[in-house]
């Protein structure tokens, strides 16, 4: 398991924010984003991770109220399992998937309470962790 983690301003509270993607590309952009605005992010790539348990099980085990899975998202399943498990098993973070699908059904009745359209957007996804911390 490889996570990576940029270290927040001084003075600041970590936020908990974990990202799941299955590319280096988004993990980088959001990082990047993330770094710009002196900010704190956990990247975790999901193919590292062994898939959805491994990811499900570390996010389900943290006691901050505080932390929020971003989730790239498809619709093969994986995904949409992995925020599935996230509920079942009593993770009441906010959930927002990074997707570029039109249709969000399958993610609200997964459990996901947000969306962000990739490619992201800077500001746009700030906005959103902000709205949800």
């Amino acid at each position: 398991m490889k996570a990576e983690t940029s270290l927040p301003a001084s003075g600041t509270a970590r936020r908990s924010v974990v990202v799941i993607a299955n590319d280096a590309l988004t993990i980088r952009i959001v990082r990047a984003v993330f770094r710009s605005a002196e900010k704190s992010v956990d990247c975790l790539s999901s193919c590292e991770l062994g898939g959805v348990d491994l990811a499900v099980a570390l996010l389900a085990a943290a006691d901050d109220p505080r932390q929020m899975a971003l989730i790239h998202m498809s619709l093969d399943g994986a995904d949409l399992e992995m925020a599935q498990q996230l509920r079942l098993r009593g993770f009441n973070g906010p959930i927002i998937a990074l997707t570029n699908e039109e249709n969000h059904n399958a993610y609200i009745e997964a459990g996901v309470d947000g969306f962000l359209r990739t490619p992201v957007q800077p500001h746009a996804l700030l906005a959103l962790v902000e709205k949800h911390l």
